[in-house]
């Protein structure tokens, strides 16, 4: 459905379509930190954002944990009871699972990010989970989703007939450290927008936080000309509810993980109005929260 171009391991190119005209907008579905095999996932979420996307023609891309992934034998994580899978094969059972389940909507996904829990399970097991996911997606639906790092850029090339001012960015990372039950990742803003200058849309998971933030930056053209760029910072909550079931203990309760926002992101470019110049600019993401 959606054309891909893999430049490199660390950037994929997209092709985003036709530009329509002044506030015409595109919109690439977010989604983090589903932890699709917990009992604590949030179906209704994961199911109602790929629904959307679909049904009105959106890319969308997984930035990393997917899976939980916690059960297998040497996790100091694993606690069964936990888990939906009390299976045997319980690596093969996620993977099968997650296939059946994604099968409708693998065309809509344009990339997959790896997040600590898969990378966890790579090292540990010697097993690429997304890697498997993908390849049997592809065995049943043609389509190829493309696997990515724990980071990397996704470029969105448009269908214009007039000059822009280059193409559009959005700089994936799945995410580090803590919580950060007071600033909430905020404080990560600056730091990443010198670190990255040339993004659009900075988006990141991992934390189970939630919000967006504008970052502006004076920018200067070879040509003398001074310019205001705005770069937009996005912190993906998780589709994993730590609160369902709680009694009292647990991984989270001993962490002493408060309550947090359950959901998912829309990432959006929108023509603006310029003088003889297409101008894609970053709009303000929309983050999707449960209607609790």
């Amino acid at each position: 459905m959606f054309k891909t171009n893999r430049i490199n391991d660390y950037v994929l190119e997209i092709d985003g379509g036709k530009v329509g005209q002044v506030g015409w907008q595109h919109k690439t579905l977010a989604m983090f930190d589903q932890h699709r095999d917990s009992d604590h996932h949030r179906k209704d979420l994961f199911e109602k954002g790929l629904k959307d996307a679909k049904d009105g023609g959106h890319p969308a891309f997984f930035g990393g944990d997917c899976f939980d992934a916690m059960q297998s034998r040497n996790d100091p994580r694993r606690a069964r009871g936990s888990n939906k899978d009390e299976k045997h094969k319980y690596i093969n059972y996620i993977v099968d699972e997650a296939t059946e389940y994604l099968e409708p909507y693998a065309k809509v996904i344009i990339a997959w990010f790896m997040g600590n829990h898969e990378t966890a399970i790579l090292r540990n097991l010697d097993f690429d989970l997304v890697a498997a996911v993908i390849g049997k997606l592809k065995d049943r639906t043609g389509h190829k989703i493309e696997q990515m790092g724990y980071s990397g850029y996704l470029v969105y090339k448009w269908d214009i007939k007039s000059s822009n001012r280059g193409k559009n960015i959005i700089w994936v990372h799945h995410g580090y450290g803590g919580n950060a039950p007071i600033s909430k990742g905020t404080n990560h803003v600056g730091r990443r927008a010198a670190a990255y200058p040339d993004a659009d849309i900075i988006v990141t998971g991992h934390t189970h936080e939630c919000w967006s933030m504008p970052h502006a930056m004076e920018r200067l053209t070879r040509g003398g000309n001074v310019y205001k760029q705005v770069q937009w910072h996005v912190q993906i909550p998780s589709l994993k509810d730590e609160t369902r079931g709680k009694k009292g203990s647990g991984w989270a309760v001993e962490k002493g993980f408060t309550p947090q926002v359950n959901g998912y992101g829309w990432l959006k470019f929108e023509r603006v109005a310029a003088r003889n110049l297409v101008n894609i600019v970053p709009a303000q993401p929309e983050l999707v929260l449960e209607n609790i």
